[in-house]
């Protein structure tokens, strides 16, 4: 039973490196509507993993797994260095808006305070 849960865990561990290397596809394209459903996929995987090492034992050698773990880690952290990417140029464009509001919320009650303006009509 641990041989089959060892293969189910490499399987397991390809899908999740798949699923990542997605998500990074999907951030750098810009396609944020995408990923809430491959981070369920992933979490979903992550899960799965988990429950298979529990089957599988804390005597069993699991070092054929460091490579695979590995390329996952990388990949993670590729997608949060995009993520903070993002979120930088994110916070760059709100500062802007910021700015652009402060002034003209500044010159909006320039008018009123210089008087009303005359009616010809009279």
């Amino acid at each position: 039973m641990e041989q089959n849960d060892i293969n189910k865990l490499d399987v397991v561990y390809g899908q999740i490196y798949e699923v990542s290397i997605m998500i990074g596809q999907l951030i750098d394209r810009k396609q944020y509507y995408n990923l809430d459903n491959f981070l369920t996929v992933k979490e979903q995987l992550y899960t799965e993993a988990e429950q298979l090492l529990k089957n599988i034992g804390k005597d069993v050698d699991l070092s054929q797994f460091i490579d695979i773990c590995t390329k996952i880690k990388d990949q993670e952290a590729i997608n949060i260095s995009l993520l903070n990417g993002i979120k930088t140029e994110l916070q760059q464009e709100i500062r802007k808006v910021n700015k652009k509001s402060k002034v003209i919320s500044a010159y909006a009650n320039v008018e009123t305070q210089q008087g009303n303006l005359l009616d010809f009509k009279q």
